[in-house]
């Protein structure tokens, strides 16, 4: 199976980090440290959400990098709520898509971070409106499934809900965490999906926190992560 190796950031990616000053941007310093990303993870939707230019900048032949989109406007309190409530996030993320001109056949990956409790009603939710939608399958979930708050609510929805199912809906995981690798020695491929959904398991963030501190705050800038190539390459912009 192939499987890619890329990057995540909350940073952007075609300018310099406040704390670098080598004159390079993010993805140069991550491309000559680090190893050439296949994709990179970006946000959409909330607080440093991608722009124009870094699809722009990514895109570039010289570069050809995909991007694995991941909405972050929702809330702790969004995601625990109503089925309501994951449609107004889906239709929320397919807005903030749709400026940036993503193309029909895209998966957005909906952030759930560690320490939220969502409810499978807003799984669901969130589903059916992608499920409905241009993009692809039933979207996705980025969040922490080693954990029975993520994984329950999951499964149940899954278990529930026939457009997950045949979306399908899939998942991008942040557990296990081996660590902060290179390009060229990169751990096997063992994400830790729902165990109602390991076939649609295809992406996961290995490793957080990689790099010198050279971002916002004397932090360090981006996290490390594969995509499964048989199905999770596909999913990228």
């Amino acid at each position: 199976m192939a499987v890619y190796w890329g990057v995540d950031s909350a940073a952007y990616v075609n300018v310099e980090p406040p704390g670098l000053t080598t004159g390079q941007t993010l993805y140069q310093y991550v491309a000559a440290n680090f190893g050439t990303p296949a994709f990179w993870g970006r946000y959409i939707g909330g607080n440093y959400a991608l722009t124009s230019g870094e699809v722009s900048y990514l895109h570039d032949p010289s570069r050809n990098c995909k991007i694995l989109l991941i909405y972050n406007g929702a809330t702790a309190a969004s995601v625990s709520g109503t089925e309501t409530d994951g449609e107004n996030d889906a239709n929320a993320a397919i807005a903030a898509a749709q400026a940036l001109s993503v193309p029909a056949g895209v998966c957005i990956f909906a952030d759930i971070e560690a320490g939220w409790n969502p409810s499978s009603a807003w799984i669901e939710g969130w589903s059916n409106v992608m499920f409905n939608s241009d993009y692809r399958g039933a979207g996705g979930i980025y969040g922490d499934f080693a954990q029975t708050n993520m994984a329950g609510p999951y499964c149940t929805a899954w278990n529930n809900n026939a457009n997950m199912r045949n979306g399908p809906s899939y998942v991008y995981t942040s557990e296990p965490e081996p660590g902060c690798t290179g390009s060229s020695n990169i751990p096997a491929w063992a994400p830790s999906g729902p165990s109602c959904n390991p076939t649609y398991t295809i992406a996961w963030q290995y490793a957080e926190g990689c790099g010198a501190k050279i971002c916002y705050n004397n932090t360090t800038c981006f996290d490390e992560d594969e995509v499964n190539g048989a199905v999770g390459f596909a999913c990228l912009w």
